[in-house]
């Protein structure tokens, strides 16, 4: 299944830039869309919201540049990840769901017959109190920085390790300044190296990693 899915979202995603580049004239930019759910890779959670202008347009000021500028997805097995049009004038339409969990389907389902089991309601009663909790909708301009920045600090941790949610947090860390250029998500040491004041930032001993 992950192989069907990485392949069809290499397809996909090629299909739509022939499109876009068919159609430059009112698709300024292609714009990264990854997953917001507690899942989501650290290349993906970094590329998210980063774009790459369409033909000879520029790329819109409010959009991140995407590093690198080719980059698109599969980033990597099972990725689900996809590239979204940018329309002149009008920006990312509609919305996107959110989904505060770090679970897969398949784990959750489990958990959720052991709950509904111990509190003796039915699994559809237990999934629902579940979705009313975890599962809602933001605009679809919203980044994965944004959304992840909302969360409480339990489930910055559970993204993205208690060290990093704290650099995150408190060290003025980026989500793209986890990862290397190739997407590659960086090491504490390898952090504490290049960005040794976000560490005394977020109260810190960069020596100590």
């Amino acid at each position: 299944q992950g192989i069907v899915r990485t392949a069809v979202n290499h397809v996909s995603n090629i299909a739509r830039n022939y499109v876009w580049e068919a159609n430059s004239d009112i698709i300024t930019a292609k714009i990264w869309v990854s997953t917001l759910d507690g899942r989501t890779s650290a290349v993906c959670r970094a590329r998210d919201g980063h774009g790459a202008p369409v033909g000879n347009n520029k790329l819109p000021p409010n959009i991140p540049p995407l590093v690198p500028a080719d980059a698109k997805p599969p980033a990597h097995f099972n990725c689900r990840s996809v590239m979204v049009a940018y329309i002149d004038g009008v920006g990312l339409l509609g919305n996107r769901p959110t989904v505060t969990d770090t679970r897969t389907r398949a784990k959750r389902e489990i958990d959720f017959r052991q709950m509904a089991k111990e509190q003796g309601k039915s699994i559809q009663d237990v999934r629902k109190a579940w979705i009313e909790q975890n599962v809602g909708l933001v605009p679809a301009s919203t980044t994965y920085q944004e959304f992840l920045g909302r969360q409480s600090i339990s489930f910055q941790e559970e993204v993205l390790g208690k060290t990093k949610a704290k650099l995150f947090r408190d060290g003025g860390l980026t989500l793209d300044q986890f990862v290397d250029r190739a997407g590659n998500e960086l090491t504490l040491s390898e952090l504490a190296e290049r960005k040794p004041n976000a560490f005394r930032k977020a109260g810190l001993d960069p020596e100590k990693y």
